[in-house]
């Protein structure tokens, strides 16, 4: 009988003596890091992540949990998130690994557009009692780019109550004229509002402008996110959306057909750097530029777009047409853009509200986004 209490005691001395040095050394020597098979992908395809656990001394770890924090928004194949954090959803797996060993886990995801930033593993050892544990936080960032599906930009549909009918978004990439370099005679194709009449009454013929389509001429679309009055009120995520699929859109309309491209933003840019650029400059390579801002765009708007048109007022050109894509617009920011078409700026407007409410401006072309195949 006392050998079995002698054995008892010796057991229970390992066991603490282990879960000491669990708790002291576990962490020595461990290493533990993630790697995405491929961080930029369309939104609804899976993709991995794996989990690599490198155990490089003679201790053995019986119990390792790693808890990761899953930004709203992801999903797991198969697998169940085991808490919840107030909003926060955490990701657990565990794990045994041997002295010097290595073991990697992987994972499949899928998630909606966006960008997602994913931080900190909280890292738990213990012995395999579970008498002892040590909590550690390991700093290991992630980011995650998932693009919009982007639809051929005939599945959208407007409504179109001009002349010009639903050729009116191609003639807005393809056949605005930048420049008159002179006059020529009418020809059966011609558009009245072209004929030059002074000419023609001089020459005793009908006389239209000619312009000039050059390499020169570029495109830029601006996609404001505000949605009410106030920036931060009213946010609509929804209509947001469709704005960012209708920008992809365009973007690879008018790239296909040999326009140069660019695109600005007030919205927000999620990055682990600090002020990300919002404009990216009209390229004929731009697509994959413009695809990248399209992920990153949060629903929130970094100023309001009325100070945006502000502080840009002075980076329009007449050699460039551009499209701005908007859920709503105040009488200051209407003003602005008057004002800026006054002096030959070609500017058009697609109207994404749920009302159809975005003011007319006179001397916009103005359309009115009524939906299309996601």
């Amino acid at each position: 009988m006392i050998s079995l209490y002698v054995f008892m005691f010796l057991f229970a001395t390992v066991c603490v003596y282990l879960a000491y040095i669990t708790r002291q050394n576990g962490f020595e020597n461990l290493n533990i890091f993630r790697k995405v098979q491929k961080n930029k992908i369309i939104e609804d395809e899976k993709f991995n992540i794996s989990i690599i656990i490198e155990n490089n001394k003679k201790l053995p770890i019986a119990f390792l949990n790693i808890a990761e924090n899953i930004p709203e928004g992801i999903n797991y194949y198969g697998e169940n998130l085991n808490f919840k954090e107030g909003q926060v959803l955490w990701h657990n797996s565990s794990y045994s690994i041997g002295s010097y060993k290595r073991k990697v886990r992987t994972y499949t995801l899928c998630g909606k557009r966006g960008t997602y930033l994913i931080k900190n593993m909280k890292v738990t050892i213990g012995d395999f009692f579970g008498l002892n544990t040590s909590v550690k936080e390991i700093e290991d960032y992630i980011e995650i780019l998932i693009y919009p599906r982007i639809n051929p930009l005939g599945d959208y549909n407007f409504d179109i109550t001009n002349f010009n009918g639903n050729d009116t978004v191609r003639r807005w990439i393809q056949k605005d004229p930048l420049y008159i370099k002179g006059i020529r005679e009418y020809n059966v194709e011609d558009r009245m509002k072209d004929i030059h009449w002074k000419s023609s009454l001089k020459m005793s013929k009908l006389m239209v402008k000619d312009y000039d389509f050059t390499s020169e001429r570029e495109l830029v679309i601006i996609f404001n996110v505000q949605c009410a009055e106030k920036a931060w009120q009213n946010i609509q995520k929804s209509v947001i959306e469709e704005g960012i699929r209708l920008l992809g859109a365009f973007s690879n309309k008018a790239l296909k057909e040999g326009i140069p491209t660019g695109a600005w933003t007030n919205a927000q840019l999620l990055s682990y750097v600090e002020n990300y650029p919002s404009q990216i400059k009209p390229e004929l390579n731009s697509f994959g530029k413009i695809m990248e801002m399209c992920a990153r765009i949060d629903y929130s708007a970094k100023k309001k777009f009325v100070d945006y048109l502000k502080q840009n007022i002075k980076n329009f050109y007449n050699n460039c047409t551009y499209v701005i894509i908007t859920p709503y617009l105040d009488e200051e920011s209407c003003k602005i853009l008057s004002d800026i078409v006054k002096k030959n700026v070609n500017i058009k407007i697609i109207d994404i509200s749920q009302s159809a409410s975005v003011l007319n401006i006179p001397g916009i072309e103005r359309l009115s986004f009524k939906g299309g195949r996601v």
